[in-house]
Parts: structure tokens; C-alpha cells; sequence
């Protein structure tokens, strides 16, 4: 999400012209407090999901 943010903004600045490359570098754990924020999260859009079949 946020390198579609760096894109855009580098098309504008550069009027269409300007370019970018990127490669994967590594992954991260993801800090407790916020691994079951995501889990929760996940729960009530799938369960929202199943509501609305």
C-alpha cells in the first residue's frame, strides 16, 4: 500500500517520467499486539462475509 502511495507521487513530481524499482528484502515478525488486532479484524470481516451469503 504504501509503495502504490511512493508511485503515484513520483509520476506526479516527475510528469510521467520518472521510474522506480523494487525487490524484496526480507520479512518481519509482526509485534504480538498488533498480530491479533489482525486476527481479530480478519474474524468479524469473515464473519461478515458469511452474514451477507
Amino acid at each position: 500500500a504504501e509503495l502504490a502511495g511512493f508511485l503515484a507521487s513520483l509520476k506526479s513530481y516527475t510528469k510521467g517520467q520518472g521510474t522506480a524499482e523494487a525487490s524484496f528484502s526480507h520479512y518481519q515478525e509482526v509485534p504480538g499486539n498488533l498480530q491479533q488486532k489482525i486476527i481479530d479484524e480478519a474474524k468479524k470481516e469473515h464473519e461478515a462475509e458469511l452474514a451477507a451469503k
